[in-house]
């Protein structure tokens, strides 16, 4: 542990990267392209220095216990998770398909994750990964943002215009459990939005469903390398 520089937090986006297929559940296939998988702790080849706590399917609710379980104030960097992402701790995932405005209650949810992070003793920096983060985040607070938008990088890349990035994805999942009923009728067009943003950067190789490939992560690792050192040294 003497030797750890920080903490790497996060879920899927963190942990991974997609293309084409997501190995572990692939039906062999020998005319698919095998791609490596990688994630933004190798890229930066900060894997020596780095207490990995991310995690294929994280919640913000896991990842918070893990960082209050260690006795250290190493810097944390952590990847955005979709707040709706609730594990058996929290209240049910499906309870928002009663809520009249779920983009609201969702930004209740992630506001009281961000209120959350201030109040450990880590330093904290975030990167806006599943869904993006504002400045507000860390106001009243030590900690930084690192990129506001994972999700927005990608598509200045693509030459399309930037915009909200969710995780849609995990609201269309409840909403099909729910046998698609939902008093929110207004989440149906934003979720097909986001849906349609992208399979534009799939089609561009950039991600794969609603997670980066291997080249959306080396794009992005360069990208905020600076931002991330600086962060840690500035802590270390």
């Amino acid at each position: 542990m003497r030797d750890k520089k920080f903490i790497y937090a996060g879920p899927s986006w963190a942990r991974k990267s997609y293309d084409n297929v997501d190995f572990e559940d692939r039906i062999v296939d020998e005319t698919l392209p095998v791609v490596p998988e990688t994630n933004l702790l190798k890229q930066w080849k900060l894997e020596d220095s780095a207490i990995d706590i991310s995690l294929r399917g994280n919640s913000f609710a896991n990842s918070y216990r893990d960082l209050l379980s260690f006795d250290n104030d190493l810097p944390v960097i952590y990847i955005t998770c979709e707040p709706l992402v609730l594990d058996r701790l929290e209240p049910a995932a499906n309870d928002f398909v009663e809520e009249e405005d779920i983009m609201k209650f969702r930004k209740n949810i992630h506001e009281n994750h961000m209120n959350m992070l201030r109040d450990i003793k880590n330093p904290v920096a975030i990167i806006g990964g599943h869904t993006d983060v504002s400045y507000t985040d860390v106001s009243n607070s030590n900690n930084r943002i690192i990129d506001l938008s994972w999700q927005n990088f990608l598509l200045r890349e693509a030459n399309m215009p930037e915009r909200y990035n969710f995780g849609a994805d995990i609201i269309h999942k409840v909403w099909h459990l729910n046998n698609y009923k939902i008093k929110d009728q207004s989440i149906l067009e934003k979720i097909q939005s986001q849906f349609e943003v992208w399979d534009s950067l799939e089609k561009l190789g950039l991600m794969y469903g609603p997670h980066p490939t291997r080249k959306g992560n080396e794009l992005y690792a360069e990208y905020i390398y600076d931002k991330v050192q600086e962060f840690i040294n500035d802590n270390t």
